[in-house]
């Protein structure tokens, strides 16, 4: 069976070839005369089962023709092995002869020839990957683990390797047998080794699998949220994983190795630069020091002059009788004396074992959160200012957009989640603003998450696309603003779009985009998931409520004025689809939509729903919406503060 074309080893012999030439005959002809045939290569060495093409040179006066017909000399060669009629020669699998020839004639005479020299070979082994693999990567000081090698290649390559370690700077004691045996020396003072396995039919090909080293872990006892009853608990837990950035803390006796450790830190340490590029500062002078950017700073705020830049990972059991708690940060950590005297961020082992991509986000997420009180802290001490904590939602919307940032791509539960209004509560006007103001709903908390990831993607898509914008420092320029609530957005987008400055402006262009996802102006543009996806369901009642923030659409099928009533941070806009205008006013408002909303900035972070009185037009929609489609099976994880009913203030 043929293996396909491949060129293989040239025998290294002289640049020409075995030239014969023969006796053209015509007197007084005027066809250029033959002189001699040079085939290349002229000594060939090819494998049975491959191929190899020839080329023919044809010498001689001026514009002689350099036709040739390619032969083997040899006739009893496999019926198989053949030369067509472009030079190529393949040989058969089956092939017994061990050298033949290879001849061109020249058709100008049909006389004078060239031949080429091959030599037959069986197959030879080539080995193109090495996999080394091992039962787990954490070996004891003083213990041994075995890998296994797997060669794969062309020809059946011999399962031969040889076995080293790449660190040079290893224990002396620390070494790898033939058989692939790693023994690490009990004094062995390296985190990783590198197993190396080669190949040894083809020198070049290898394969690599990482070690790491363990011995007794320091311990250390940490407090953490206790949510079976809304207090604290003390727990111990071990260091078994560090780098420059980050520790990885596991609480004792959970199921969560070293190999797992090690690869939560790797990830923090491949996100680390992201996320300051995106929301923090970087150098930066405070307390007669230097910084060299917010999460350095963070740490120093916490540890003081114990300062060793590492952010501390505890990998714990967040224990909730009910709820899929993903993790948390507390700033009373960083407080001197009131918690654990970290800049530290809480992750559940429960989530590493169902959903890793979880983990990653809510690392990140908490990282941003980190990131904001620590730039408050920032702006506290270096300008005397007074401490002003972020607004919880602004805060939320700015976690939820590091899930872009780290994936670049939209996070599922929170699009699928305002896509089917799960809970029935985003139709009625629920968002961010007001975070968990609908507790009669357990399940509304989840419209936060996905109404402040959309705002978040939105605002970034609308940058993009306003020129001279640079969207990578949007979120950078909220956080690092002197305000701390809506006005930190509205003086970042006026940038995008003057009339943004007005909150008011702001937040009905946002609403109408969850209408009309694809409109070209205000639209999802440029997410071509969202712009399909997302489609506010229409509300279907005359009169309703809304906290503020909040915003429903129904139907208009005839100039809507609103009755007398409404209260006094209720708006009004008309939407038509595909239109680039949002007409606001309070008399004769036609169009597709009636936009009604609660312009009201009051947050304060007491996060008390100060609800009013409004009117929609009752105009059933013209398909009815759900009151809340079946809970998805997949687990939505929240962070832990949501879960004790209060924010992290």
């Amino acid at each position: 069976m043929r293996r396909g074309f491949v060129f293989l080893r040239i025998a290294a012999v002289a640049a020409v070839g075995i030239l014969a030439a023969g006796c053209p005959s015509g007197g007084g002809s005027t066809t250029p005369s033959v002189t001699g045939v040079l085939v290349l290569p002229g000594a060939a060495t090819i494998e049975k089962g491959e191929d190899l093409r020839f080329t023919a040179e044809v010498e001689g006066g001026d514009g002689v023709s350099q036709d040739v017909v390619w032969t083997i000399v040899e006739t009893g060669r496999h019926s198989d092995t053949v030369v067509f009629p472009n030079g190529m020669v393949r040989i058969d699998e089956e092939e017994t002869l061990e050298t033949l020839t290879v001849r061109a004639t020249a058709v100008a005479d049909g006389a004078t020839y060239g031949d080429a020299v091959v030599t037959v070979v069986d197959p030879i082994p080539v080995a193109l990957s090495v996999t080394v693999t091992s039962e787990t990567r954490d070996v004891e000081k003083g213990g041994s683990l075995r890998f296994s090698a797997q060669v794969e290649g062309r020809n059946a390559p011999s399962q031969d390797v040889i076995w080293t370690i790449v660190e040079t700077d290893r224990h002396s004691g620390t070494v790898i047998d033939a058989d692939g045996l790693l023994s690490v020396s009990a004094d062995e003072n390296l985190r990783l080794l590198t197993v190396r396995a080669e190949s040894a039919v083809t020198g070049g090909v290898f394969g690599t699998a990482a070690a790491w080293p363990h011995g007794d872990h320091q311990r250390n006892d940490f407090w953490a949220l206790d949510f079976r009853n809304m207090g604290s608990r003390r727990l111990s837990a071990e260091l078994l994983e560090w780098s420059d950035s980050v520790e990885v803390w596991v609480e004792r006796g959970t199921r969560f190795t070293q190999a797992q450790a090690r690869e939560v830190a790797d990830a923090f340490d491949d996100i680390r630069g992201k996320l300051v590029y995106t929301y923090g500062r970087r150098n930066l002078s405070a307390h007669g020091r230097q910084f060299d950017d917010i999460l350095e700073y963070a740490n120093f705020l916490a540890r003081g002059q114990d300062a060793n830049g590492r952010l501390t990972i505890l990998m714990l059991d967040i224990l909730h009788p009910s709820l899929l708690i993903a993790g948390y940060f507390d700033h009373w950590d960083i407080i001197s004396g009131e918690g654990n005297d970290r800049d530290m961020i809480y992750l559940n082992i429960a989530l590493a074992n169902v959903d890793w991509e979880g983990v990653l986000a809510t690392l990140a997420h908490e990282t941003v959160h980190l990131i904001t009180y620590a730039d408050g802290e920032y702006l506290h001490f270096s300008t005397g200012q007074p401490r002003s904590r972020m607004d919880l939602w602004l805060d939320e919307m700015l976690a939820e957009s590091s899930f872009r940032v780290i994936f670049d791509y939209n996070p599922e539960n929170r699009v699928s989640w305002f896509e089917d209004d799960y809970a029935g509560t985003i139709s009625r006007g629920n968002n961010f603003f007001i975070w968990d103001n609908h507790r009669a709903n357990p399940l509304s908390l989840l419209d936060e998450y996905a109404t402040a990831f959309l705002f978040s993607r939105w605002l970034y898509l609308q940058a993009a696309a306003a020129p001279s914008f640079d969207q990578s420092r949007l979120f950078y320029r909220m956080i690092t603003s002197n305000f701390h609530d809506h006005r930190a957005v509205a003086t970042v987008a006026a940038d995008i779009v003057p009339e943004w400055s007005q909150w008011e402006v702001l937040l009905a262009t946002w609403l109408s985009a969850n209408l009309d996802a694809a409109n070209p102006v205000f639209g999802y543009v440029g997410d071509d998931e969202l712009m399909e996806r997302i489609a506010v369901r229409p509300f279907g009642e005359p009169t309703l409520r809304l906290a503020q923030g909040e915003g429903v659409f129904s139907r208009l099928v005839a100039p809507f004025t609103p009755p007398e009533g409404s209260g006094p941070n209720i708006r009004y806009a008309a939407v038509t689809f595909g239109s680039p205008d949002i007409v606001f006013g309070t008399a004769d408002l036609a169009g597709d939509m009636l936009l009604t909303f609660n312009v009201n900035t009051a947050s304060l972070n007491v996060q008390i729903a100060l609800t009013e009185p409004a009117f929609a037009t009752g105009v059933t929609p013209a398909a009815a919406p759900l009151a809340g489609a079946a809970r998805p099976a997949a687990p939505f994880p929240i962070s832990g503060w949501d879960a004790f009913g209060r924010n992290r203030r």
